[in-house]
């Protein structure tokens, strides 16, 4: 293993960069460099090498205390690399971390049990759909309560319509989100959300289903950002959304249309009871990756973080 080196975002040959991660086993949109760019602008990194392996380093400081975090919108983060990832590679590169970092949490975009030595692990799901087979056949493996969702809400009065409103989505998100009291998103963080996905759009990286309610007013929207094989869903319903069964079909008419392609559907994760049985309502497989922490502040403030 070649030397691995700390650069700031302005020494990162993007190129370089985005080459090694389509080459990755692990590959996936969160860690190319136009979308940390537009998500966390700012970002370092750990290179190994010639770009053989790379670490994306979001960092931020508060107060006196420097510290790395994983950013909102992306689930999944970690080591990339030409070769396949192992627990001595992944130690390496959480080693290099320059000690001036107290706070440490990443999570790994692998679904490997690694352990690494000195940090803590949390265990985090995911649910992962393969579009290989035909609409029948992937209808026939959804829950039997998501068929009855599925075709309750095609009965009723919705409209599901394919078309480029990404600020759609956008608000619905934004309006749900403000209703969670826990929430600590804010206008900035989705309108880097918006900026990013208006990019995307631009590069056709999106495909973009909005669910109008019987008085023609938009009810549910989701955006699946299609990067190599793989369908990442950002979506959001209102009450009225909820009361028509809008989620349902938004990642049914997605289904429908990709049905027998080699597209992945990533539901993104997540931990949260419902969330998890609505994803896995649609037959997808659950998977499991790894959150790593660890925590270097002098006693007794790595008490109080």
């Amino acid at each position: 293993m070649s030397e691995i080196k700390y650069l700031k975002n302005k020494n990162i040959d993007k190129k370089k960069w985005d080459k090694c991660i389509s080459a990755s086993e692990n590959s996936i949109v969160y860690a190319v460099s136009w979308y940390l760019d537009k998500l966390c602008p700012g970002w370092d990194a750990l290179i190994s090498g010639d770009y053989a392996a790379v670490m994306p380093i979001i960092h931020n400081k508060k107060y006196f205390i420097h510290y790395i975090y994983n950013p909102y919108f992306s689930a999944r983060l970690g080591v990339f690399s030409k070769t396949p990832l192992n627990n001595p590679l992944l130690f390496l590169f959480f080693n290099s971390i320059p000690k001036k970092y107290k706070l440490i949490s990443v999570k790994i975009n692998s679904y490997k049990p690694f352990h690494l030595s000195g940090f803590i692990f949390e265990k985090k799901t995911n649910y992962e759909l393969k579009l290989t087979q035909s609409y029948k056949e992937l209808f026939s493996g959804f829950s039997k309560n998501h068929r009855k969702n599925i075709r309750r809400a095609y009965k009723s009065s919705v409209q599901v319509k394919k078309e480029p409103n990404i600020k759609e989505m956008i608000l619905l998100k934004k309006k749900l989100m403000s209703d969670v009291k826990t929430s600590k998103l804010n206008k900035y963080h989705f309108l880097q959300l918006q900026n990013l996905l208006l990019y995307a759009q631009n590069k056709s990286f999106t495909k973009v289903y909005n669910v109008y309610d019987e008085t023609r007013n938009i009810c549910g929207s989701a955006v699946f950002l299609i990067f190599q094989n793989r369908a990442i869903i950002y979506s959001a319903t209102n009450s009225v959304g909820k009361k028509f069964l809008a989620g349902y079909i938004l990642v049914d008419s997605f289904i429908r249309d990709f049905a027998g392609s080699d597209i992945i559907l990533d539901f993104a994760g997540s931990d949260i009871k419902g969330i998890a049985d609505f994803n896995a309502g649609f037959g997808s497989t659950k998977k499991t990756y790894r959150n790593f922490t660890k925590n270097t502040l002098p006693f007794p403030l790595n008490r109080f973080v």
